[in-house]
């Protein structure tokens, strides 16, 4: 109770100070998700959440304990906590094509969703997430563990994407490549 009086203030002292809210949230910090914050996002923030999802796996691992012919049963903390079922799912990307229509980047990216489980000799796994929300831009500040179990390395790739919410869409305006 205390910490949400305290971002209380923080808020209101942000709008009285700058005429604008601007607010940091911790989506997912060292496998960690906040399930509370995806809950009560609306939904173009969702779709941003989902496409960083989209990127790297969050505890990922097979319903019913194997992979299907297809590889589509995969299910990741992240993705279930969005209520968009599976990893890379055909819910999951309707919600990232509806708000990023016509960005062929952003298509490419979606179409190349992520689907390897937790225990993967070669895997991405999505250490931390925090988007930084301004009026209608959102920034997503993202870190992601490169990890190669055989060769004994791994090493980190850090993200800075920035969005901005026009009515039904989403605009990017910078891109980690």
């Amino acid at each position: 109770m205390k910490k949400v009086l305290a971002l209380c203030v923080i808020l209101f002292a942000s709008v009285i100070l700058t005429g604008t809210a601007q607010a940091s949230v911790k989506i997912v910090w060292k496998g960690k998700v906040n399930s509370d914050f995806i809950t009560k996002a609306n939904e173009p923030t969702k779709a941003i959440i989902a496409l960083i999802s989209s990127y790297a796996g969050t505890d990922c691992w097979w319903e019913n304990d194997k992979p299907n012919e297809d590889y589509t049963n995969l299910s990741c903390q992240l993705t279930t906590a969005l209520g968009l079922g599976l990893q890379c799912s055909d819910m999951h990307k309707k919600l990232m094509k509806k708000w990023f229509a016509g960005n062929e980047e952003i298509l490419e990216i979606i179409d190349n969703c992520y689907l390897i489980p937790y225990t993967a000799t070669s895997q991405k796994i999505l250490d931390r997430l925090k988007l930084t929300i301004d009026g209608n831009r959102v920034t997503a500040d993202f870190k992601i563990l490169l990890v190669n179990v055989r060769e004994g390395t791994s090493q980190s790739l850090t993200g800075h994407d920035v969005f901005e919410i026009n009515g039904n869409a989403i605009k990017v305006i910078a891109l980690t490549k």
